[in-house]
């Protein structure tokens, strides 16, 4: 069938093309939108050699979804699809899923916003936590950010039922699942740090 071939051809076409566009606009999350933008490129050149139409449209479907996944995440968080993605993908080793991520940063958003008042219940355990929900200039961090910053405390703070009812205070009931996730989120963190002082250590050397 011909004409068939050519509209998903066509169809195919005008995908890869509306994706360029959003990596054009996004290009902070070179990692996150080329491997999808490059992936359905070979996907594309699959189809010109017989591959099936399902297994392009299954890749597609995956693909859009989770570009769908972010820009909501990103929304419910108050933060950028950019920052969004890029904590998905700090956290990708761990297999944490797209859902779990958004609930975190949803609720830590909540959270903070309550802090407002520093005599509040999550107030007082941020200051337990020894984290601030604002910066400098007293206005409310980017949760994505925070969120790392709060999974470093969590880790660091001493295990028990206090540190449960803490991640409970912030996130709910859930916060005792997701201690797992600060854990991984921590060294992630960690490892980064690490990577800072040694790229300071050899600049500073390089100067001498």
């Amino acid at each position: 069938m011909p004409s068939l071939d050519i509209q998903v051809r066509a169809k195919f076409a005008e995908v890869l093309d509306g994706l360029a566009e959003v990596k054009k606009h996004a290009k902070s999350t070179t990692d996150t939108l080329s491997s999808a933008f490059d992936g359905l490129k070979t996907v594309g050149a699959g189809l010109l050699a017989g591959f099936s139409f399902a297994a392009v449209a299954n890749e597609l479907q995956s693909t859009v979804g989770l570009l769908a996944s972010f820009q909501d995440g990103a929304e419910k968080a108050g933060t950028s699809v950019e920052k969004f993605s890029s904590l998905f993908y700090d956290l990708r080793a761990s297999n944490i899923p797209v859902e779990e991520i958004t609930a975190a940063t949803a609720k830590l958003t909540k959270a903070m916003a309550d802090a407002e008042d520093e005599s509040s219940e999550i107030g007082r355990t941020f200051a337990a936590l020894g984290v601030s929900a604002k910066d400098g200039s007293g206005k409310l961090k980017d949760a994505t950010e925070f969120l790392r910053e709060v999974s470093v405390a969590i880790e660091e703070y001493e295990d028990g039922a206090n540190k449960v009812a803490i991640a409970q205070n912030i996130f709910g009931k859930s916060g005792a699942d997701m201690i797992p996730i600060f854990k991984d989120l921590a060294e992630v963190v960690d490892r980064s740090a690490g990577v800072t002082r040694e790229q300071a250590e050899a600049a500073d050397e390089f100067d001498k």
